[in-house]
């Protein structure tokens, strides 16, 4: 069995990152995430009262290593894409919401297609931190992603910059939509956002 949480680099000499869990706070991280969903929305909360950081001094040798322990974590996390996003509450406590995402492993990032005037577009407009939980299809294993929200403008006209990144979204996740001037009024209409999640950490159990 695999268990690992670690950094997704994006790091500089100034850059101060999250340190990597020690191993009882892994195995503990295992164990809430196995009890369900809400659990996971429970760290998150907890993690959001206050965080460790430390300075970015990478070690090229550990750095090359987290990112093998970590791939079959992000093949979870690639493999399907329906997870769980949590965002932040005003009170800290976490709002969770099944979503559709794409993530790249390349850029690092998650995107999905939320709307205006929501309780997680909220949310993220007061505090970006974001997490995506995401279970394979088929067997056991789960894969967090952390990280910091950006949020595009609002669609507001069939053919503007918003509405061509959700008929990217769309087109990746799902083929050709039958009827594409019929999706792009409905995302005006929507009032629909691009997500775009930052990665910066991954953590998980991979069997």
């Amino acid at each position: 069995m695999h268990r690992t949480s670690a950094q997704v680099t994006r790091c500089s000499a100034e850059s101060l990152v999250t340190r990597p869990a020690k191993a009882d706070e892994g195995f503990t991280r295992v164990g809430l995430a196995a009890r369900g969903v809400a659990q996971l929305g429970s760290a998150l909360a907890l993690g959001a009262r206050g965080r460790r950081f430390k300075s970015c001094h990478p070690d090229m040798t550990q750095s090359t290593d987290r990112r093998s322990e970590d791939q079959p974590l992000k093949d979870i996390l690639a493999a399907t894409h329906l997870g769980v996003l949590a965002t932040l509450k005003r009170d800290g406590r976490p709002q969770l919401s099944d979503v559709s995402h794409l993530y790249d492993p390349e850029a690092a990032t998650i995107r999905v297609s939320i709307t205006e005037g929501r309780a997680k577009t909220a949310n993220l407009r007061r505090d970006p931190r974001a997490s995506v939980h995401v279970r394979p299809a088929r067997g056991g294993g789960y894969a967090v992603a952390e990280g910091t929200a950006q949020l595009s403008q609002t669609a507001g006209d069939l053919q503007d910059v918003t509405v061509e990144a959700l008929v990217d979204l769309y087109r990746t996740i799902n083929g050709e939509h039958p009827d594409w001037d019929e999706y792009r009024e409905a995302m005006v209409k929507d009032r629909r956002i691009v997500l775009t999640i930052l990665v910066d950490n991954v953590y998980g159990w991979a069997p």
